[in-house]
């Protein structure tokens, strides 16, 4: 209906005035950002011009030619009240349910890329409000799928098999039925596909059929979080903490250590009872394995795997691996057990999620897309949706709903904003105009009128690309990063010039947040009343000694100093070693109560030596005060007689 595009409008502005309230990367233009229908709102182009954007950004990812997208508008779609009612349907499929009256729909077989089937959908009988997320698919006589998003009335479809036979045109019945998996305890300690079929063993038959795709947790069946969900990495508990029944996206390069850091914390929480269920999208699902098994947490895990095919991830199969190992989770989560998902790369669902934006810009074309503000409108919620499918599964549930909970580390790559250049300098003139926008250059000249050195340290700090050859793909990633945050419930980003300093694990403080239990009058608490006792001047602690001038040594600014170091050195963590509650608390209550500050007088980036010292006073104190620890571990709380002791 025109008020559910109402809807959709005001949910796409909405969202892009938070976010460039958020990040300082939202001050690119509309046609960075990294969906290709929302590019073409872009107020600064003309319509051709934001045209040939969309044109370049599929070129750059060799997904399709431009000669196919403009000329599809012919083969499917003639005008704007024809875009105008693709929106309709799409605005409504997005808020839809099953619908019981729905027996089937017919549909036909567009295209096939690998296992991902593309099937365009009748718009009659009901088809436009039912919502087919997580529906079985009859392809042909032989074949079967199920459906993983819609975009009407376009389906996309996962076929089963994995060496069928050419599907083009053929007829496809989508059956009002939900695919499911059977889940029981002989998972536990196993390595499963999406079906949930046990690799490399036996075929299953027993266990309980649960939706491959189930509904995000209801309010109704929520409680308020209330419980911390510890990592065992001093630096997540302390900075960005967890709640039991929370997503939260970890961002930063492999080679800062984010899939450690799901490691540790999955390994940590196994071994507290917690079911684990580690999602594996990059072929190593053996690796995961090994490493759970070594750490003792295989017996309360399940990883989902996708196995390469001929040596490639499919985005699809990703796609599934994370909605039937969140379904698994679900599963547990309603008979009482803490879980945690953890999807070790989200970078295939954005494959995926390119590969509907082609289809349509092919099917539609580019020029009938762009003349279309409700289409444009339309794009935003539809990504937004796709990826709440998969975030929103999470909660804390009350005790009629089971009281389990249901928590998300989800893992994301971001790019490197520079080339590593450190002394390069920049000039406005550097600065392609169809790349980075009036306000960007604006804020760069400004500075460059001031003397300042457009420098990568000072792009990087602002969150803006340096120019160069991957500037382009680079500002796409990061829009792509900032659309994910606004959905998650926090994130900690892993930052390279926190490693390059030395920092173990390196969490950018400023830039890592819990959003969980923020405001007064929020009851929500995602960490325990003694970390709260402890940690609770942290984060402003470190603000301070960042924006102390180096050139400031009065007393005072050595004291900061000082406690800054201690407490680094308490955050200091190797990966691989999560620690204890108890030795958590004791450390952090040593460095904010001054008790280190003598022993960092001086700067070092000796982490290691720090690190030892603080290791022997943590023991001593667990050793001679066992009395006071256990009631500290038992309670969550510092109480005054254990600050004391």
């Amino acid at each position: 209906s025109s008020m559910q595009v109402v809807f959709s409008r005001l949910t796409a502005t909405v969202m892009i005035l938070l976010a460039s309230r958020s990040h300082p990367a939202c001050a690119f233009s509309f046609h960075l950002h990294q969906s290709p229908l929302l590019m073409l709102r872009n107020l600064e182009l003309r319509s051709t011009q934001a045209v040939r954007s969309v044109r370049s950004y599929w070129s750059d990812r060799t997904l399709s030619s431009s000669r196919r997208a403009t000329t599809g508008a012919a083969r499917f779609l003639h005008g704007n009240d024809d875009i105008t009612k693709l929106v309709k349907m799409t605005a409504t499929s997005l808020q839809s349910q099953r619908s019981p009256e729905l027996s089937s729909v017919s549909s036909q077989v567009l295209r096939e890329i690998g296992r991902l089937v593309i099937l365009r959908c009748s718009t009659e009988d009901g088809a436009s409000s039912a919502n087919f997320q997580g529906m079985k698919v009859k392809l042909g006589d032989e074949e079967e799928g199920v459906v993983l998003w819609q975009r009407f009335p376009f389906l996309f479809v996962l076929r089963f098999s994995e060496g069928g036979g050419d599907l083009k045109d053929t007829s496809a019945t989508v059956i009002n039925q939900n695919s499911t998996l059977r889940v029981d305890e002989s998972l536990l300690g196993k390595s499963i596909d999406f079906q949930g079929r046990i690799l490399r063993g036996d075929e299953r038959r027993g266990g309980e059929a649960v939706p491959m795709f189930g509904p995000s947790t209801t309010q109704a069946d929520m409680a308020t979080i209330s419980k911390p969900l510890h990592t065992g990495i001093t630096a997540v508990d302390a900075l960005v903490p967890i709640g039991k029944g929370q997503n939260m996206l970890v961002v930063g390069g492999l080679d800062l250590g984010r899939r450690e850091l799901a490691m540790d914390a999955a390994s940590k929480q196994a071994q507290e009872g917690t079911i684990v269920v580690y999602v594996v999208t990059n072929g190593k699902e053996e690796e995961v394995s090994k490493e759970l098994k070594a750490r003792g947490a295989l017996e309360n895990s399940i990883i989902v795997a996708v196995d390469p095919s001929q040596g490639v991830i499919e985005p699809c199969e990703c796609v599934a691996a994370a909605a039937a190992g969140t379904s698994i989770a679900d599963y547990w989560t309603r008979k009482g057990r803490d879980t945690l998902v953890v999807v070790d790369d989200l970078e295939e669902h954005k494959k995926f999620w390119d590969q509907t934006e082609r289809t349509i810009l092919e099917e539609v074309g580019l020029e009938s897309v762009a003349s279309s503000s409700s289409a444009l409108a339309a794009a935003n919620s539809e990504m937004r949706a796709f990826y709440s499918s998969l975030f929103q599964r999470v909660g804390y549930l009350n005790q009629q709903a089971g009281g389990g909970s249901l928590s998300m580390l989800l893992l994301l790559d971001r790019p490197r904003i520079g080339s590593g250049d450190k002394a390069r300098k920049f000039a406005v003139s550097d600065f392609d105009p169809s790349l980075y926008g009036g306000k960007v250059r604006a804020r760069i000249q400004l500075m460059e009128d001031k003397g300042i050195a457009i420098t990568e340290e000072v792009l990087g700090k602002l969150g803006i690309p340096s120019p160069g050859a991957t500037a382009k793909e680079v500002q796409f990633k990061l829009k792509h990063i900032d659309e994910l945050i606004s959905l998650s419930d926090g994130q900690i980003v892993l930052n390279e010039k926190m490693l390059e300093l030395g920092f173990r694990p390196p969490i950018d403080p400023a830039a890592s947040l819990a959003r969980v239990g923020i405001g007064a009058d929020n009851l929500a608490v995602p960490n325990s009343l003694a970390m709260r006792q402890v940690a609770s001047r942290l984060r402003f602690e470190l603000s301070q000694i960042a924006d102390l001038p180096r050139d400031d040594r009065s007393a005072q600014a050595e004291r900061q100093r000082a406690r800054a170091r201690a407490w680094h050195a308490v955050l200091h963590q190797e990966w691989g070693s999560p620690r204890q509650f108890s030795e958590i608390i004791v450390g952090l209550l040593a460095a904010g109560e001054g008790k280190l500050d003598r022993l960092f007088q001086h700067e070092s980036n000796d982490y290691q030596q720090s690190h030892a010292i603080i290791d022997k006073l943590v023991g001593h104190v667990l050793s001679t005060q066992a009395d006071d620890v256990n009631d500290l571990c038992t309670s969550m709380e510092l109480k005054h007689r254990t600050r004391a002791a």
